[in-house]
C-alpha cells in the first residue's frame, strides 16, 4: 500500500457517505476499494471479480438515474486506483475496462465531461 492508493480509498469512502447509495451498494463498493487497497500483487482473476461487482452496482445507479455516467466512471477509476499497479497498466484493474462496456453506454447515458 502507498499514499496514492490510500488517498483514493479515503476519497471513495467519503463519496459513499452520500445518501444516493443504499447500504448494500455502499458495502459492495467499500469492500471493493478495501480489497484492492489490501492487495499486494495485482491478480487479474481477483481484479476481474471486483470489477464485475463494481460495474454491476454502478450500472444500476446510472440506469436508475441516481448517478451520472461521468461520475460512475470517475468513481470506478478511483476504486481501481486503490489497487496495486500492474506493469504497464495505470491501475490494478484493466485500464481498458472503462471503455469496454463494463458500464454500458445505453441511450440517454452519454458521457459528459
Amino acid at each position: 500500500m502507498n499514499d496514492h492508493r490510500y488517498r483514493n480509498y479515503l476519497f471513495v469512502l467519503e463519496v459513499l457517505e452520500s445518501d444516493i447509495f443504499s447500504q448494500p451498494e455502499r458495502d459492495v463498493l467499500a469492500d471493493a476499494a478495501e480489497g484492492l487497497l489490501l492487495t499486494r500483487l495485482p491478480s487479474s482473476e481477483e481484479a476481474g471479480e471486483i470489477g464485475v461487482q463494481v460495474s454491476a452496482v454502478l450500472d444500476d445507479l446510472v440506469t436508475t438515474d441516481r448517478l451520472r455516467y461521468a461520475t460512475a466512471v470517475e468513481l470506478r477509476a478511483r476504486i481501481a486506483e486503490c489497487g496495486p499497479r500492474r506493469r504497464g497498466a495505470a491501475s490494478g484493474l484493466d485500464p481498458g475496462a472503462l471503455a469496454s462496456g463494463m458500464i454500458p453506454r445505453g441511450p440517454g447515458y452519454e458521457q459528459t465531461a
